[in-house]
């Protein structure tokens, strides 16, 4: 992440290129659930204008059609990614295949480590805890 583009961006706003938590929440919830189309025709509706009034003008969404919306998605920094392993044994029968799930473990500790939510929250010094003394 700390070669990614917007990168200056996410240090002060982690869902950078979305203003806030709950624009990006509202983002999810439309990608989801809605196709291209649909997500453009709500944008699009007067109650979604109506929100931008001198005192809700942070509430609009900064993204106007869908396609802007899957843009500023697509900038959002990926996470590890998710593999499928199917487990064999022989001697064995199974009625249905057993599938293993699992993520790389060098992946999800470069993106620990490289995630800036987690920048201020992170030692690496070792430290001793004692409980009455112990």
């Amino acid at each position: 992440m700390k070669n990614h583009e917007y990168e200056a961006h996410q240090e002060h706003n982690v869902y950078y290129p979305f203003v806030d938590r709950d624009e990006w929440e509202l983002a999810k919830f439309l990608s989801n659930n809605l196709n291209q189309g649909q997500i453009t025709c709500f944008l699009k509706l007067s109650w979604v204008s109506s929100l931008m009034t001198m005192s809700e003008a942070q509430k609009l969404p900064a993204y106007k059609s869908a396609l802007q919306l899957l843009t500023f998605i697509d900038t959002l920094p990926k996470g590890p990614k998710w593999h499928c392993t199917m487990i064999q044994t022989e001697g064995y029968i199974t009625t249905h295949p057993v599938h293993l799930i699992w993520h790389n473990a060098l992946e999800v500790t470069q993106h620990i480590f490289g995630n800036l939510a987690f920048t201020n929250n992170m030692e690496f010094d070792p430290y001793e805890i004692y409980d009455n003394g112990e």
